[in-house]
């Protein structure tokens, strides 16, 4: 038998580690990220991000699992769930964030709704700020 403290903490990890997966993933699809790990969001950018918003933007690029879903070739991104990031630097800021803060907002035509996680709901400002700097940058 376990202690008692060892049960509910135990329940409590389970909860909070679906807790995360559910919410950081979105709404379910039959392209979701649950069933693909690789493409787990997390919340925090990778050791070692740096602190300007190009190496925070980098590291939030690659931990965040970008590119198993986009192609973006400065990145050596190939993914193809979602569409190519190239060209897209030239967009407006405004109009990138909102694609990364809420991409069901406008989804774009021939892909699914409700594949991409919503950063805005778990990732800062300032971590959606940077991705942004770093897309610009990279994408162009």
């Amino acid at each position: 038998m376990y202690p008692s403290n060892l049960g509910r903490s135990t329940s409590l990890l389970i909860a909070v580690g679906l807790a995360i997966v559910v919410g950081g993933c979105g709404m379910a699809s039959s392209n979701n990220m649950a069933a693909n790990p690789q493409m787990m969001p997390t919340t925090q950018p990778a050791a070692g991000g740096g602190t300007t918003p190009l190496a925070m933007g980098a590291s939030l690029f690659t931990s965040q699992g970008c590119g198993a879903c986009h192609t973006m070739k400065a990145a050596g991104a190939t993914g193809k769930t979602g569409p190519t990031l190239d060209g897209v630097g030239t967009d407006p800021a405004s109009a990138i964030r909102s694609q990364i803060a809420d991409p069901n907002a406008e989804v774009i035509p021939g892909y699914k709704a409700n594949v991409m996680p919503v950063f805005g709901k778990t990732l800062s400002a300032k971590q959606i700020d940077a991705l942004v700097a770093y897309i610009k940058k990279n994408a162009s």
